[in-house]
């Protein structure tokens, strides 16, 4: 089998795995909502969120599907950067994305180096996504992290300063300290088989507008995942296919806005 037929058979793989869930209907209601909010646009992009990002970024991370690297970005001049706030508030103020800018690129990833490695599962679909498209998904989720403070305190994962690991650490001392005294332990353990590939990414949409998000911002995200086109790639061969549900993974980023929903 050559590399063409084995990035074909990873693109049949990821067609039927983004386009397995239907939308119930979500879509419609979705678009219904949005119709009936006012769309004025609360914020802009200036030339200081933009410059304030790049300088928390870091370097030698894989470029995207276009081939520019985020250092292209940290290291230019200020006129860049104003085209670049501009351009931000444009695809904002008119809810729309080029095509190239929403480029996606999966390349799969073995999780497991023991387990069988021709099996599909075994693999992680990792989305790599241009560089300038990264910096509007840092702005999107700087603008509504500022917007929410209601965040339950409770939660680990998705949460700065937190992860699943004090999570783990937790659920651990809980134990401990029950058999310490004498109890016994039962626990429950739920496995979400490829719960972020399986997201109806229309219901998350639903959320952010129920929690009274920017408008404009939810019509381009609405866009962007709607719009979307992916393309897999093994050694040199590509082929591309569409996406009606999931959302993505990534090794430079995940699609960072969802993550607030998991939070709220």
């Amino acid at each position: 089998m050559g590399d063409t037929d084995i990035c074909n058979m990873w693109k049949s793989h990821f067609d039927s795995l983004y386009n397995f869930v239907p939308d119930s209907g979500v879509k419609e209601s979705v678009y219904d909502m949005i119709d009936k909010l006012d769309d004025k646009m609360g914020w802009n992009v200036i030339v200081n969120d933009v410059h304030n990002i790049l300088a928390t970024q870091k370097i030698n991370r894989s470029p995207g599907p276009n081939g520019v690297c985020m250092e292209v970005f940290m290291y230019c001049g200020l006129k860049l950067l104003l085209h670049l706030s501009l351009f931000f508030i444009c695809c904002l103020r008119h809810s729309y994305l080029p095509s190239a800018f929403m480029d996606t690129e999966f390349v799969p990833l073995l999780k497991n180096k023991t387990g069988d490695i021709a099996d599909v599962n075994n693999y992680r679909a990792i989305g790599i996504s241009n560089a300038e498209s990264k910096l509007l998904e840092i702005v999107i989720l700087q603008r509504i992290q500022s917007s929410r403070n209601d965040v339950d305190c409770y939660q680990f994962c998705f949460k700065k300063n937190h992860s699943t690991g004090l999570c783990a650490h937790v659920v651990k001392q809980t134990v401990d300290y029950y058999i310490t005294g004498g109890s016994h332990v039962f626990l429950c353990f739920v496995d979400f088989t490829k719960a972020f590939d399986k997201v109806n990414y229309w219901k998350l949409f639903r959320m952010l507008l129920d929690n009274n998000l920017d408008v404009y911002c939810i019509k381009m995200l609405v866009f962007w995942y709607s719009n979307q086109l992916a393309r897999v790639r093994w050694c040199n061969s590509i082929s591309s296919f569409d996406v009606s549900n999931g959302t993505k993974q990534g090794v430079y980023c995940h699609h960072t806005y969802f993550r607030i929903i998991f939070v709220m």
